[in-house]
């Protein structure tokens, strides 16, 4: 289960903002109005920064330590592993929650279903970890932390996310045991899936756009 410290002050986040994503021209909506939120703060010091990650060797990936929030967002595919076994974003989320201090957001986009006043739809949420055996999605959910929209997040998911919401989102202090188990095991399933789409192996790139 994801702990959380359940308390602390409502205050918007300070820093760089990393928006984590396979294909971001897929998400360019989502990027436009999570930007634009993130950055119309009077603080300087928030940024707003798109990482292109490479499917290969991404169990190996590593967030520098300097982000203030981590959103890493995933278009539907038909097969959606995000996490646990075969886990697509296992070392990420990992590396992303101790480089935000707990402050990463999971997205599904291109998925019907989510109603206005919703962050993420409860039936998506159960086909994944109940059907899907995604138990960590269960638990970012049930912290906030889990977000599903169709072409682009609506204004009160942005807002979630930029710290600017209806209430405060505590920050994860631990992520799921079944999400750290699984982080070690999921190397060979990433590297099949990633060299058949690559044309190969290779090491690790992340692009900053």
């Amino acid at each position: 289960m994801i702990e959380s410290n359940g308390g602390g002050d409502c205050e918007e986040p300070r820093g760089t903002l990393f928006f984590c994503s396979l294909e971001p021209e897929d998400h360019a909506a989502a990027i436009a109005k999570l930007k634009e939120r993130w950055c119309s703060s009077s603080d300087a010091t928030r940024e707003f920064r798109v990482l292109r990650l490479d499917p290969r060797l991404l169990r190996r990936f590593d967030m520098v330590d300097d982000c203030c929030a981590v959103v890493v967002c995933h278009l539907f595919d038909g097969r959606t592993l995000l996490t646990d076994r075969d886990g697509l974003y296992n070392a990420l989320l990992a590396a992303a929650t101790r480089a935000s201090r707990g402050n990463v957001f999971v997205a599904l986009a291109g998925v019907d279903g989510t109603a206005r006043h919703e962050i993420a739809s409860d039936d998506i949420v159960r086909q994944l970890a109940d059907d899907g055996g995604q138990v960590s999605i269960r638990a970012f959910h049930r912290h906030r932390r889990f977000l599903t929209w169709s072409d682009e997040p609506s204004d009160r998911q942005v807002a979630h996310v930029a710290g600017q919401g209806e209430e405060w989102v505590a920050p994860i202090v631990d992520l799921p045991p079944s999400l750290r188990a699984e982080g070690a095991s999921s190397s060979n399933a990433t590297r099949s899936r990633a060299d058949s789409r690559a044309g190969g192996g290779g090491a690790f790139r992340c692009a900053l756009l």
